[in-house]
């Protein structure tokens, strides 16, 4: 311990063997395993966006963050908003986003690497997946087609989950008027 006497918070913590530690969220509190998948859903014209965190579990500061997008659709995935580094441990934490903008039907599929100085998670990995959705498909199958739900979002209404009772209700009450 005398050893230790005089030295700032940064240096004790690296004598002790403390190394950084990603974390990346999405959705808040969501933690993803490296090589996750993240899925988008948005018909053509249009856009969604997921907001991804990234956190520092270890005592060091995470540095060196940078975000690539590549694949055959990396085009359409695009960085909107960046992270700041360092996220310094073990509190700390940063945030981006990532908007998908489908140009053409079918499935569309992309690679997120998040570069930082996390000793065993260099790069992190995360899978995008972009469902293009249309008006004549009901992927959930409650009723309504996934387009719809989309542009409803608002009403609570979510193209990824089965919702039949809101949707009974919208048909119900959509016809009353």
């Amino acid at each position: 311990a005398r050893l230790l006497v005089g030295y700032p918070p940064a240096n004790r913590v690296s004598l002790f063997g403390y190394t950084p530690e990603i974390v990346v969220q999405q959705p808040l509190n969501v933690n993803l395993a490296d090589g996750a998948t993240r899925i988008f859903g948005a018909p053509v014209g249009t856009n969604a966006s997921l907001t991804f965190t990234i956190k520092n579990s270890n005592p060091a500061n995470l540095t060196g963050l940078g975000i690539t997008i590549d694949g055959s659709d990396a085009a359409l995935f695009t960085v909107t908003a960046s992270p700041t580094a360092p996220v310094s441990g073990p509190f700390g934490s940063t945030a981006f986003t990532v908007r998908f903008a489908p140009t053409t039907t079918g499935a569309k599929t992309a690679a997120l690497r998040i570069a930082n100085n996390d000793t065993d998670e260099n790069p992190f990995d995360i899978n995008l997946s972009g469902q293009v959705l249309l008006f004549t498909q009901d992927s959930d199958g409650d009723g309504l087609s996934d387009a719809a739900e989309f542009y409803w979002s608002g009403l609570g209404f979510d193209w990824q989950v089965s919702q039949p009772s809101l949707v009974n209700t919208f048909f119900t009450n959509a016809n009353s008027t």
